[in-house]
């Protein structure tokens, strides 16, 4: 693995779907060998790892997207990832990802 990019977007309408607004990033971060413990861009069958997007916001919209694009070296690059997130609508509760 050669890159990790990491992006947390905005969600907009398509008709009647939510989608991630790509133009509209809130955080992003990219992790590549040169920056993170080399160990964790060498993944062997069956293996897992963690690349973490942490940040601080002023504020969270109701709903955003995680989006992941990874890439190989040598490779086809994999199909990249998004993930919603949705905040609970409680006094108690923070957010939940769906």
């Amino acid at each position: 693995m050669s890159l990790v990019e990491l992006r947390l977007c905005r969600a907009r309408h398509e008709g009647a779907l939510l989608i991630p607004d790509e133009n509209s990033v809130l955080a992003e971060k990219i992790h590549n060998p040169a920056s993170h413990q080399q160990r964790t861009f060498r993944i062997l069958a069956a293996e897992r790892t963690k690349f973490t997007l942490r940040c601080e916001l002023d504020s969270f919209d109701a709903v955003v997207f995680v989006c992941c694009k990874f890439s190989w070296n040598g490779k086809r690059n994999p199909d990249p990832t998004k993930q919603m997130y949705i905040a609970i609508a409680s006094q108690d509760a923070k957010s939940t990802a769906v």
